[in-house]
C-alpha cells in the first residue's frame, strides 16, 4: 500500500538535498542533508560504494510503516528512491553496498510485501512487528536483484549486514522460534530469544546459517566480515548462550557483551564474554587490515576489558576496545557523562582508524572534550586512533533531539546518519524537520 504524501515526500528528499549541498563549507563537515514527510521517518542503514555513492535505508510511517531506499551522489544529491511497503509494519534496519554499487537490506516484515519481486508472507503471521526477517538486494540503479525470506512462526528480525570480500553478504538477526532460511536449512529454537548469523553469496544462494543461541535470552547488534571473509559478531545476552563449543555464561540477571568470530565456513572460532552485574551490550564491530578486531557499546558501573577496567560516570556509558585476531585485548577507552549515552556504532579503516557515532544526553567526555546539549539529546561522530586516541570530535548542535546511529567509510570521507526533530545544526548545515521526526545525512572529511 502507497501511501498519498509519498510522491510529495519524494520531492522533499531532492529538495532538501539542495539546501544542504549549497550552505558553506568546513573543514571537517563536506555537506548534511535531511529527509522525511509528515509522519515519524528513521533511516537505519548507510553503505558506500568505490565511488563515493552512498545507500541509505529505513522506515517511514502513515497509516502503515514502510521501508524506504534512497541514492545519494556527490554532495548529497538524490539519483534514486524506493519504496516498499503492506497492510502490516516494515521496517529496514540497516543495509551494506559493495564496490559495484549493489546494495543489500535487512529489516523485518509482517503480513505480506513486495520488495519488486513475488509477494512474501510472513510465517509469523500477523504479530505486531518483527514477523519475518527479509534481505533484499538492489542493483546500482535501485533496480530489485533478489528477496530472500528468513524466519518462522516466531517473531524475526534481520538486525545488520555487512558486504565483504567477494562481495559475499553477511547478516546477523534474532528469533524466538525456528528459523527458516531455505527449504531444507531451518534453525531450531534453544530457549528464549535466539541470535542467528548467515552468509550469501553474491547471487543470493546461501552458504551457511548458525544458531547463537543457548538457554538464556540473546540479542543480536553488529556484524561485519574481516579481510579475508571471516565473519566478526557482537550483541548481548542473559544466562547460557552456546557458540559452537564455546559455552558462556553472563555475570548476572541483566545482558553482558559477547563477540565472537566464525570462519568462512560458518565455525565458530572463538567467542568472548565481557561483563559484570550491570548492563553491558556490544553495539558495533569491525577489524583493520591486518584482522585486528575493535568492538564498541555500553555499559554501567564498571568493565573488565582486558587489562582495563573503565568506570562509567552516569547511568550509561560508551566504550571501544581493540582486540588481536583472536579476540585478546589490547586497550580500551570510555566515553561519556552524567547522561545515558547510547551507541556507539564503529567502523575501522584499513590502518586501523575507528569512526564512532553515538547519542548522549546533558555533558559527555570524548578524549579531552567535553561536549555539552542543550537539548533532550544530542549526536556525535569522533575519530579514534590505532592506539586509542581520540583525534577528533563532531557534533550536533541547537537541537531539541537529535540521534546518530550509522554509518560507513567512503574514499578519504566518513558519511554519519541520525535522525532528528525541529531544527538543527551539523557544523556550518542548518537543517529542520519536515515531521515530528526526519533523517540526517551528513559526509565529514576523515
Amino acid at each position: 500500500m502507497r501511501l498519498p504524501w509519498l510522491a510529495s515526500a519524494l520531492l522533499l528528499f531532492a529538495l532538501l538535498a539542495a539546501v544542504g549541498a549549497d550552505a558553506a563549507g568546513t573543514s571537517a563537515v563536506n555537506w548534511a542533508v535531511s529527509g522525511g514527510g509528515p509522519g515519524v521517518d528513521d533511516a537505519d542503514g548507510v553503505g558506500t560504494d568505490a565511488n563515493g555513492r552512498i545507500v541509505i535505508s529505513g522506515g517511514f510511517e502513515g497509516a502503515n510503516a514502510d521501508v524506504f531506499a534512497t541514492a545519494y551522489g556527490k554532495r548529497g544529491r538524490v539519483l534514486w528512491t524506493r519504496h516498499y511497503g503492506g497492510p502490516g509494519a516494515d521496517q529496514a534496519f540497516d543495509n551494506d553496498v559493495d564496490r559495484r554499487g549493489d546494495a543489500a537490506i535487512t529489516g523485518s516484515f509482517n503480513n505480506t510485501v513486495n520488495f519488486g519481486g513475488p509477494v512474501l508472507v510472513s510465517r509469523g503471521a500477523n504479530l505486531p512487528r518483527y514477523g519475518d526477517a527479509f534481505l533484499l538486494k538492489l542493483g546500482r540503479g535501485g533496480r530489485t536483484k533478489w528477496v530472500r525470506q528468513i524466519g518462522g512462526s516466531g517473531s524475526d528480525g534481520g538486525d545488520e549486514v555487512a558486504i565483504g570480500p567477494h562481495r559475499n553478504i553477511h547478516v546477523i538477526g534474532d528469533a524466538n522460534g525456528p528459523v527458516t532460511f531455505t527449504p531444507s536449512t531451518t534453525l531450531p529454537p534453544t530457549g528464549g530469544r535466539d541470535a542467528w548469523a548467515a552468509r550469501y553469496r553474491p547471487d543470493g544462494d546461501l552458504v551457511w546459517a548458525r544458531s547463537l543461541g543457548g538457554t538464556g535470552e540473546q540479542q543480536s547488534h553488529g556484524i561485519s566480515a574481516d579481510y579475508d571473509g571471516k565473519t566478526l559478531v557482537t550483541g548481548e545476552f542473559q544466562g547460557t548462550s552456546q557458540f559452537g563449543s564455546v559455552r558462556l555464561d553472563s555475570a548476572g540477571a541483566r545482558p553482558d557483551v559477547f563477540i565472537a568470530k566464525l570462519d568462512r565456513l560458518g565455525r565458530v572460532r572463538w567467542a568472548k564474554r565481557f561483563g559484570d552485574g550491570d548492563r553491558e551490550i556490544g553495539r558495533g564491530i569491525d577489524a583493520d587490515s591486518k584482522g585486528r578486531v575493535y568492538f564498541s557499546g555500553e555499559f554501567q558501573g564498571t568493565l573488565q576489558l582486558g587489562s582495563t577496567t573503565l568506570t562509567s560516570a552516569g547511568s550509561d556509558d560508551m566504550f571501544l576496545a581493540k582486540a588481536t585476531s583472536a579476540g585478546r585485548v589490547l586497550w580500551a577507552i570510555s566515553m561519556g557523562g552524567a547522561g545515558a549515552e547510547t551507541g556507539p556504532e564503529v567502523e575501522t579503516d584499513p590502518a586501523g582508524n575507528s569512526y564512532l557515532t553515538a547519542t548522549f544526553s546533558g555533558t559527555a567526555r570524548v578524549g579531552d572534550q567535553t561536549l555539552t546539549t542543550t537539548g533532550a539529546r544530542g549526536a556525535f561522530v569522533a575519530k579514534v586512533s590505532p592506539a586509542g586516541r581520540v583525534l577528533w570530535v563532531v557534533q550536533s548542535t541547537d537541537s531539541g533531539f537529535a540521534t546518530l546511529g550509522e554509518l560507513s567509510l567512503g574514499p578519504d570521507v566518513v558519511n554519519v546518519l541520525g535522525r532528528f526533530g525541529g531544527a538543527m545544526r551539523f557544523g556550518p548545515f542548518a537543517l529542520t524537520s519536515a515531521g515530528s521526526t526526519d533523517y540526517f545525512l551528513a559526509q565529514l572529511k576523515r
